[in-house]
């Protein structure tokens, strides 16, 4: 029972994605992002949401294609990979708002840190997380900056490239623990202490 009830949750969150209304959509898509249900079928979905008009969607949209990428995956590329990679190289470039750009940089990073340019592509990927930081900082975005903060430590940590330079050792675990520092922050205000 508890499946069946799950599974027409889920059903009932992915139809709010092909809603008119912008905060059906919204609340569909924040949903399936929070609960970590973003899946392969999903993408044509969120590829659909990136020229959308509203920018809190577009961003919504690049963190759950975020949610498809293992962070050091070994794996094959899907045979979406080159759309998705397409697209978010689009927004990245052009989006007219710094936030979706920055959330498409850094989720390149992550499409790249996954392998899925191939091998020796460990530059590219810590060149998009420091300019996704550079981005977000600029525009003073404190949570993006942790989640790219987050996002380059666990690459450079796991990353056999990366595993016996300690200079960039150093660095990740410094960033992680800022990052550790204003997620910390975050609850601390949401929870009113």
């Amino acid at each position: 029972q508890d499946l069946d009830d799950q599974q027409r949750e889920w059903e009932e969150l992915r139809a709010l994605l092909d809603e008119q209304n912008m905060r059906l959509i919204h609340t569909g898509l924040a949903k399936i992002v929070a609960f970590r249900l973003v899946d392969e079928e999903l993408t044509p979905e969120l590829l659909e949401l990136l020229p959308h008009p509203a920018p809190a969607l577009r961003h919504e949209a690049i963190l759950a294609l975020e949610q498809l990428v293992d962070p050091v995956g070994e794996r094959e590329s899907s045979p979406q990979s080159s759309r998705i990679i397409s697209r978010l190289k689009g927004t990245a470039r052009a989006d007219d708002h710094e936030e979706v750009r920055a959330a498409a940089v850094r989720t390149l990073g992550e499409i790249t840190a996954a392998g899925a340019w191939g091998k020796n592509h460990e530059v590219k990927a810590v060149d998009y997380f420091m300019r996704s930081i550079a981005i977000f900082k600029e525009i003073g975005h404190e949570l993006e900056v942790a989640r790219s903060y987050r996002a380059f430590y666990e690459y450079v940590s796991r990353a056999e490239e990366y595993k016996e330079n300690p200079d960039i050792q150093r660095e990740a675990k410094k960033l992680r623990e800022m990052a550790t520092e204003i997620f910390d922050r975050h609850k601390r205000a949401l929870a009113g202490t």
